[in-house]
């Protein structure tokens, strides 16, 4: 191989390496952004659930008709039914300290 194709093949080599250091750089910089935006939503749900269960704890609901409201509402063969139910459950016997 001629010294010109050799510095062709070495540039290109380089321009490969410079272009997956970059996507690892973005890849980590979307892996933060996504975990930001995983905590930002964790706290969201942790206050809804706070708020829902003082006032389930002040107004009882049925829990038979929250668990057929889910059933109508969402797939019953489908994994987050399941986890929705038991979410339903611990919020509807929780029992927040006055």
């Amino acid at each position: 191989m001629s010294d010109f194709a050799l510095a062709q093949v070495a540039e290109l080599i380089a321009k490969v390496t410079n272009d997956v250091r970059r996507m690892g750089e973005l890849s980590a910089e979307q892996s933060q952004e996504i975990l930001r935006v995983v905590d930002d939503l964790a706290a969201g749900l942790m206050a809804v659930q706070a708020i829902v269960a003082v006032q389930v704890k002040a107004n009882p609901v049925d829990s038979d008709a929250v668990h057929a409201w889910l059933t109508t509402h969402m797939d019953p063969d489908g994994e987050s039914t399941e986890k929705a139910r038991t979410i339903a459950t611990i919020l509807m016997d929780a029992t927040p300290k006055a």
